[in-house]
Formats: structure tokens, sequence, C-alpha cells
């Protein structure tokens, strides 16, 4: 089935979701793969009829089906599942795995809503893995706009905070360590969160070095 999900059209991903709840009160590894298969097929098709049967399963009975149904919500642009998500992405107790595909699938279906939920999410007000995983998921979207909200998060960050899913963000996207060295000048960071980012940037095979610079001036850190 994961082959008829891959290639085939509505009708066959139609059949493959089908198929994927019938199954999901086994709790099986193999719903969770399907459901992404779907969402990796659903670039080129529009969404099949029995779609909206894909919301109840952001709170299906495993963590994997809830992060492969907000995805699917996303990449399919299931509008009704929006107020689910909202709620899940600015749950601290839910896995950061499951915010994170909230908050990003909220952006997949409407952008405009979404950033302007998300940075209320990213901001003082909520509590700390709520922010990281909103401005993560904005900020892998649309680093140019999540920039400057990015970095005030950065500057502020604890030592108990992990800044990794941000400022993984920023560099695994094509511009990102660029409009992040840019919305770095003249500002200054936690060394700690400073020197993560370093890490990241030389673990990424590519030459970051407008970014490192930034980086280490901005966490008074050493030079390497």
């Amino acid at each position: 089935w994961s082959l008829v999900a891959r290639l085939g059209g509505p009708r066959e991903q139609g059949l493959a979701l089908d198929l994927a709840l019938e199954a999901v009160s086994h709790e099986t590894p193999e719903v969770a793969e399907l459901l992404n298969v779907l969402a990796d097929a659903a670039a080129d098709d529009r969404a099949p009829a029995s779609a909206l049967q894909v919301v109840p399963l952001l709170d299906g009975p495993t963590s994997p089906i809830r992060v492969a149904a907000a995805r699917l919500c996303g990449c399919w642009q299931i509008s009704a599942a929006q107020p689910r998500l909202l709620v899940i992405a600015a749950d601290p107790k839910r896995p950061q795995a499951e915010r994170h595909a909230a908050a990003a699938a909220l952006l997949e279906i409407d952008e405009l809503s979404a950033t302007a939920e998300l940075a209320q999410l990213a901001s003082h007000h909520a509590a700390v893995p709520v922010r990281t995983t909103a401005m993560a998921a904005w900020a892998a979207h649309n680093p140019a706009d999540a920039k400057h909200a990015a970095v005030d998060l950065l500057s502020t960050s604890s030592n108990s905070d992990d800044p990794t899913l941000i400022l993984e963000a920023f560099i695994n996207h094509r511009d990102g360590p660029e409009i992040l060295a840019q919305a770095l000048a003249g500002q200054m960071l936690p060394p700690a969160v400073a020197s993560i980012g370093v890490r990241l940037a030389d673990e990424s095979g590519r030459d970051l070095s407008a970014l490192v610079g930034e980086l280490i001036r901005a966490g008074s850190l050493p030079p390497l």
C-alpha cells in the first residue's frame, strides 16, 4: 500500500488512508509510515475526498501517528484541522516533535494567520518548549520573516534552554545561514548558544564561515 500511496492519485491515496484508519487501533508502526508516505506524495496531488478523516488522528494512540497526521494535515491543507493544530502547538506537555509538526502544518495551511499565531507562541509569554518549537517551525518556513524574533529569543536563552532546533532551522535552510548572520550583526548571544551554533554550522558540511564568524563575535567566543 505504501507504493500505491506514493504513486497513485487521490483515489488510491484515499484507499491507503482508509487502510491506515482501519489499522490505527492496532498501533502498528506501519500506520505512521503509511501516513508519512501519503504526506510525501501529497505535493503533486490534490487531497482525497476522505482527507478530513485525518484530523482525529492528531490525537491518535501513538506519538509517531500524531506527528504523521499533523504532517498530512499540512500537506493536504486541511483547514478544519487548524484549531486542533494550534492547541497542540501551544501545549508544553506535548512531545517536541508533535508541537513542531503542528506548527509546521499551520504554516502550510494558512501562512498569514499561522505566522501571527506562531509569533505569539514564540513570545516571552509562552512556555520555553512552546516558544522553541513555534520559532523553529517559523524559521524553517520563512527565515527572513522570523530572523529578528529568533535572535531576540536566542539572546535571552538561559543555560537550561536548548536552542538547537531553532539554529538547525536556519542552518538547514538554503538561505538561512546568511539571513541569521545578518540578523546577528551588532547583537549578543549567551556563549553556550553561540557554541552550539558554531558546532551545528561545522557539522553541516557547508561553508558557513560568515555565520560562524558572527556567532563567535556575538558569543564572545575565542577564535577558531
